[in-house]
């Protein structure tokens, strides 16, 4: 009898895979009711009754305590989304005051892209160039108390131009004595688009911060790219600067992202 060659539970325990392989049908009865902790009356009175109702037992107390852990997961898990909401909140209120200080910092400041390197219509300094510019627009009166050309002459390293193309023309960074006199030269700027070919590439724009300035043209881009989709055709889509969202009609489709300085 298998009762006799498995004494104890500890002999039970003790058997490994391949040894529980080899016992008879008496051997695993007796080893599976030690397992269980069930009697031998226990099996002889109904043993899959008993083991279905310790089994459901079992199966109850495990998905109580899930259930459990459940709510307590689900719980965090929304503490961390409110948590994530406030600190995306203040990253934004902290973003906005970054801009407020620079843009005090830049206030009467210009870029201006697409100034040639070399003589320009007789002028051959930045400053004289600068004047020039102002001049085409109407704004010779504007005081400029300094220019100066961003980076290097050949910015990564960027090969000559070949086959006719426009030379690399590094941006200028034009101060000005106050920020009125920006206001009229930025409001004057759509007059070179109507001059000679050199005025037509030239662009007068704010100084912002150049992380800045890189998620403006990216919403800029993102605009065009909504008029051309074939399903907005007939929509109203447009960037709204004040608010730094792009819109199709009413729903807002693209925003400014928060990058930290």
């Amino acid at each position: 009898m298998a009762d006799k060659d498995l004494s104890a539970s500890e002999d039970v325990r003790r058997l490994t895979p391949a040894e529980l392989r080899k016992l008879n049908k008496d051997q695993l009865q007796f080893a599976l009711r030690t397992l269980i902790n069930e009697t031998a009356e226990d099996t002889a009175a109904g043993p899959t009754v008993v083991q279905m109702g310790r089994i459901e037992a079992k199966l109850d107390e495990f998905l109580t305590k899930w259930n459990k852990e459940k709510e307590t997961m689900q719980k965090e898990i929304k503490e961390l989304r409110r948590d994530k909401d406030k600190m995306i909140v203040a990253l934004g209120q902290h973003q906005k005051m970054l801009e407020a200080i620079e843009a005090e910092r830049r206030a009467a400041n210009l870029i201006i892209t697409g100034v040639p390197e070399d003589n320009m219509g007789g002028a051959t300094t930045d400053r004289a160039k600068v004047n020039l510019v102002l001049a085409t627009m109407g704004q010779s009166g504007v005081p400029v108390k300094s220019v100066e050309r961003l980076g290097n002459q050949r910015q990564d390293g960027r090969a000559p131009a070949a086959g006719g193309s426009r030379p690399y023309r590094r941006p200028i960074k034009v101060v000005l004595a106050n920020t009125d006199d920006r206001k009229t030269v930025l409001e004057n700027a759509h007059q070179l688009k109507t001059k000679d070919a050199v005025f037509r590439s030239i662009y007068v724009k704010k100084d912002v911060h150049p992380i800045v300035r890189k998620e403006l043209d990216r919403l800029r881009d993102a605009t065009k790219r909504e008029k051309e989709r074939p399903e907005n055709q007939g929509k109203n889509v447009r960037y709204d600067y004040r608010e730094r969202k792009v819109y199709v009609d009413d729903v807002v489709v693209d925003s400014y992202q928060v990058t930290s300085f």
